[in-house]
């Protein structure tokens, strides 16, 4: 191993004397590891007895590792400014992750492939609001399967300018379809409600409901004394209150849950 010194600079090479290995630069204050046929690694050890390596930054694997050895690793990012406050932490002896707070509320933002914009969350398909506690979900929330033993349920009612059948089950089910205009309602052509009745349901329901098309509603649980001319009875039923009333030829799309 040969070592150069220069003004301002100390240069280690290997034990052919050939190549940098190791460049520290006084004037740039920036360290270089590794070259041609070694890559560069910098392991920080604890101060045991049998030191145990903590903190290793593997340049051959791009690898950063923190942690091991009796030492659960930690990654904490600070705010800038005069104080500087904890605003993410990672903690592998928990497995959390921290975001937000001191402060700041914390926010986790995923974007498809094709976003440009980082720092508009208009874009993302996928957006978790600390501040808030809502998850937004550009392409609704979807179930991986049916509960078991849950029954396929059909049948439901539109209310207010429209009517169809649906396809769902007792614990979630689907409301897909395209508002119609009959005719012989008059002006009554804008879809206000969809009415989804369900044997599960009764007035302390837990709903949970997530537009997949873009059409926005709030929800209520609702009980129904007598049968109407287009619904199947008396019952408990989800009402989807269209933020704004949705206009003819409008595809309606909306997924719910029932967590009682």
């Amino acid at each position: 191993m040969a070592v150069e010194q220069f003004d301002g600079k100390i240069e280690v090479r290997d034990t052919s004397g050939t190549d940098v290995r190791i460049t520290l630069n006084g004037d740039s204050g920036n360290i270089t590891a590794g070259h041609t046929g070694a890559d560069g690694d910098l392991v920080l050890r604890s101060r045991d007895a049998d030191p145990a390596n903590r903190i290793h930054l593997d340049a051959d694997k791009a690898l950063i590792s923190a942690g091991g050895r009796g030492q659960d690793g930690h990654l904490t990012l600070k705010s800038g400014g005069d104080n500087p406050r904890d605003r993410m932490r990672l903690d592998a002896g928990k497995g959390n992750i921290w975001v937000g707070g001191n402060d700041a509320d914390g926010d986790i933002v995923i974007f498809p492939k094709d976003a440009t914009h980082r720092e508009d969350v208009a874009e993302a398909t996928m957006h978790l609001d600390g501040d808030t506690g809502n998850i937004n979900l550009q392409g609704g929330l979807v179930p991986k399967g049916r509960p078991a033993r849950d029954e396929l349920l059909g049948g439901y009612s539109v209310d207010e300018g429209a009517s169809s059948h649906f396809q769902g089950s007792q614990r979630y089910g689907v409301i897909e379809f395209t508002h119609t205009h009959d005719p012989a309602r008059g002006d009554r052509e804008k879809l206000m409600r969809v009415l989804i009745f369900n044997p599960l349901l009764h007035d302390n329901s837990i709903v949970f409901v997530t537009p997949h098309t873009g059409t926005p509603c709030s929800h209520s649980v609702g009980e129904l004394d007598g049968p109407l001319s287009h619904t199947p009875g008396r019952g408990h039923y989800i009402a989807l209150h269209m933020t704004p009333t949705v206009e003819p030829g409008t595809r309606v799309r909306m997924v719910y849950w029932i967590m009682n």
